[in-house]
C-alpha cells in the first residue's frame, strides 16, 4: 500500500501541485501586476497599500474559514 501512496505522490500530488506555479510564469505581466494590486487594495482599501507585506496577499488567498 505505501508503494501505491508512494506512486500516488510522485505521480499525481506532486505534478498538480507544480502546476499552478506553473500557469502563473506563463500569465502576462500586465494580467500579474493586476492581481497584485488588486490585493494590495483589497487588504488595506483605506490605506497606504505600499504598506501591504506578502504575507497578507498570501493570507488573501486562503479559504475565509481558514484565515485568521
Amino acid at each position: 500500500m505505501s508503494k501505491l501512496s508512494e506512486q500516488w505522490y510522485w505521480h499525481v500530488s506532486r505534478a498538480t501541485s507544480r502546476f499552478v506555479p506553473w500557469v502563473a510564469r506563463k500569465l502576462p505581466t500586465k494580467v500579474k501586476y493586476y492581481v497584485v494590486i488588486h490585493g494590495m487594495v483589497t487588504v488595506e482599501p483605506n490605506y497606504n497599500p505600499s504598506d501591504v507585506t506578502g504575507m497578507q496577499l498570501l493570507d488573501l488567498w486562503q479559504p475565509k474559514k481558514d484565515r485568521a
